[in-house]
């Protein structure tokens, strides 16, 4: 039995017991309750030498998804490489829609936000979120070097749009309009005063886009 929770044993037996516990193969002194991380067994034995013994894990340590800079990692493509030493179950969301299983070394190629759960045999449960992205951010309604001589307003549009220049102003996710799933970033603005406008676009892989 594996358990991610603190074990506690209670003891029936009519006559004195003798009580012997090895944590990972190593002899311990017996406690009521046992908390520490490892693979115990518990033998006892009363004085008709009738023995019982039990064997039993605690693991509170969760699962995690090596390869990955943050809970938010934005990458080109992922294959799934998990860390536990017990069975682990592993979900994925694509695109927000539902969850199906996946196994581990499995390659995540297409673009979209995917989300990965993986649930050890204890019951520890890590949750991250992958983004493949390979697709530059957009700018709209302008052509690069190109002179015009009347107001323009210019679109700048990525799905994970992080900031914008306009030469000396810099704009964040704040100034952005989004969809609901907080994605497809957009930024809009008119541009009317006679000079030259260098527009910078980047998303949180990196990817940049510049117009002039």
């Amino acid at each position: 039995q594996t358990t991610n929770i603190d074990v506690t044993l209670k003891i029936e037996d009519d006559i004195k017991v003798e009580k012997v516990v090895t944590l990972n193969g190593e002899t311990i002194e017996y406690e009521d309750t046992f908390n520490k991380e490892g693979t115990y067994v518990v033998t006892v034995t009363d004085d008709a030498q009738n023995t019982t013994s039990i064997t039993f894990t605690i693991d509170k340590t969760k699962p995690k998804f090596e390869g990955l800079s943050s809970r938010e990692a934005h990458v080109d493509g992922y294959t799934v490489d998990i860390t536990d030493a017990t069975e682990t179950t592993i979900t994925v969301q694509k695109d927000h829609g539902d969850f199906a299983p996946i196994t581990e070394g499995t390659a995540i190629t297409e673009e979209g936000t995917y989300q990965l759960v993986a649930v050890d045999a204890a019951g520890n449960k890590y949750t991250t979120w992958v983004i493949v992205d390979r697709t530059e951010p957009s700018i709209a309604n302008t052509v690069d070097g190109e002179y015009i001589n009347q107001c323009t307003t210019v679109t700048i549009f990525d799905r994970y749009l992080n900031k914008v220049t306009i030469n000396d102003d810099t704009y964040s996710r704040k100034d952005f309009s989004k969809n609901t799933k907080n994605e497809n970033f957009k930024l809009e603005k008119e541009i009317c005063e006679d000079g030259t406008y260098t527009i910078t676009a980047i998303d949180k892989k990196g990817i940049p886009t510049t117009k002039t």
